[in-house]
């Protein structure tokens, strides 16, 4: 079964968890939630206490962390832009070896930065 590793930039355990109780809706699941039934597995990136770590910090060791963990997947794929910036680096680079999907929800900004962004993933939705 091909295995997804799904990470974003607030808690997806959480979020799955309220989903399920009825107490939160399922988009913010961005496909996830549903996905199982079409023969895939979801490996939600564990959610993390970030108290005090200003967003920048918190991205960095959320980056490294998955792309540790990204060996035991298929594919990864972040709802966010924001967590995905050095991903895409060590995607282009060679050292992420495993397709790199991203959802962009905001204007991509500075030209050298979107180059390499865009470059650094396989899709981009």
């Amino acid at each position: 079964m091909p295995r997804i590793l799904f990470l974003n930039d607030y808690p997806m355990c959480k979020a799955l968890s309220l989903c399920e109780a009825g107490e939160y809706p399922s988009q913010h699941l961005w496909g996830m939630r549903d996905i199982g039934h079409h023969g895939y597995e979801v490996d939600y990136f564990p959610d993390r206490t970030w108290i005090g770590q200003p967003h920048r910090a918190r991205y960095i060791v959320q980056q490294l962390q998955a792309a540790l963990r990204a060996s035991g997947a298929d594919l990864v794929y972040s709802a966010s832009q924001h967590n995905v910036w050095l991903l895409a680096r060590m995607r282009r680079s060679g050292l992420l070896r495993k397709p790199l999907v991203t959802m962009v929800h905001h204007p991509l900004r500075g030209l050298l930065q979107n180059r390499a962004f865009v470059r650094g993933h396989d899709k981009l939705l």
